[in-house]
């Protein structure tokens, strides 16, 4: 199959599961082009099969990754919808997926109107805040939604993300629900955990307002106080609220037991040091840190909103609390590392656990859904005399 594949370039989820599972089409035999606005952050494999098609060059050093740009101006939209269509008509691309509605859903739907039959088959990802935010502009979710409408198909990540795109898309048929997925050979538990050494809390994130860092730090702080050991606080990721966490600890008097990993493309490591992943969004759609932290072995404290309930299993694979609760989330955390025979018992629960999104199960589950629309797509292509306007 000849894919492209349609995502943003920023820290967030979405960009990464795109940019992932294009390389993982490539691995098994597919061609595929990647489209953003600039070069995605995430390390893409070098093969001949897999293309980048960026709007904008590299950006310079001063350019925030974490910051998610969905608002394009009407002229970053039309010079991208004609790379889009330049490159489908030369390259042969039959099937174009984007991942996150704003903007793509609507440049999608451009692409359609320019290139009719002739154009590809079109399959749309919704992933978290591209559906939220329509709470608060209902003109924009009356755009999105006509937008998504045009679709051939359009999935996402969880059953709880299918029911709140129906809720503010009443017109949307159903999602299909993918979850994210997990390669188990770049996820998994080291075989053995350093002994005597201080217990390790870790945050990952793009440190935006909707995943309430400074939230992180006041339970790190009910831990330092309930827990009758050495604790300390890792900080990965960047954004804008990193450093406003970091100063509020550090008035705190707890400065020196917190530590800032940056932005780091490869985060294994990180996951199999901590002994406790710590979440507090507002809202997620899934959780794919949640995802990797249990892949590695490490149980995960967070709030029971959105997807992640769907992913983290309360009391096998860490714990749920109330959002915003941090007196329970404290109260949790210090069951969750109070034993070390019970930490084991859940190190090894997650990562059973996380096998069942791993990518060899999650993958073909795109595949089921590209090859049956490729499927119509051909007799309409032999059939139909299209007349394509020109871009």
């Amino acid at each position: 199959m000849n894919i492209g594949m349609m995502c943003h370039s920023s820290l967030g989820g979405s960009a990464r599961v795109a940019t992932e599972l294009a390389m993982m089409l490539v691995q098994r035999g597919h061609k595929v082009w990647i489209f953003s606005k600039t070069p995605p952050v995430t390390q893409l494999m070098r093969h001949p099969n897999l293309r980048l098609c960026s709007l904008l060059p590299i950006p310079d050093d001063t350019y925030d990754h974490a910051v998610l740009r969905t608002e394009w101006s009407a002229d970053e939209q039309e010079v991208f919808v004609q790379k889009l269509c330049a490159a489908i008509r030369k390259e042969r691309i039959e099937l174009l997926h984007f991942h996150y509605a704003l903007p793509f859903a609507d440049i999608a739907k451009r692409v359609r109107e320019r290139l009719g039959f002739v154009g590809p088959k079109i399959v749309g990802t919704l992933h978290g805040t591209d559906v939220t935010k329509l709470a608060k502009v209902p003109s924009l979710a009356k755009q999105v939604g006509e937008a998504l409408g045009t679709a051939d198909v359009v999935t996402t990540v969880s059953h709880a993300h299918a029911r709140l795109s129906q809720m503010y898309l009443p017109t949307l048929t159903p999602p299909i629900v993918i979850p994210n997925f997990i390669d188990v050979q770049r996820f998994f538990p080291s075989l053995r955990r350093a002994q005597n050494q201080p217990l390790v809390v870790l945050h990952a994130s793009n440190f935006r307002a909707i995943k309430q860092p400074l939230v992180v730090a006041k339970i790190f702080l009910g831990l330092q106080e309930k827990l009758k050991a050495d604790v300390q606080l890792q900080l990965m990721g960047t954004g804008p609220e990193l450093h406003s966490t970091i100063d509020f600890l550090k008035r705190a008097g707890v400065g020196d037991k917190v530590k800032a990993l940056g932005f780091r493309t490869d985060v294994t490591g990180a996951f199999q040091e901590a002994d406790l992943v710590v979440i507090a969004s507002q809202y997620e759609s899934f959780s794919l840190v949640a995802l990797e932290a249990m892949a590695c072995g490490t149980p995960v404290l967070a709030p029971a909103v959105g997807g992640i309930p769907e992913v983290v299993k309360n009391g096998d694979t860490g714990a749920l609390y109330r959002p915003n609760d941090i007196d329970e989330a404290v109260h949790q955390g210090v069951g969750l590392l109070s034993c070390q025979r019970g930490r084991e018992r859940l190190r090894w629960l997650s990562a059973l656990h996380a096998r069942d999104f791993d990518a060899e199960r999650v993958i073909p589950q795109y595949i089921d859904i590209y090859r049956h629309l490729l499927a119509i797509r051909e007799p309409l292509l032999a059939s139909s005399p299209i007349v394509v306007e020109s871009v």
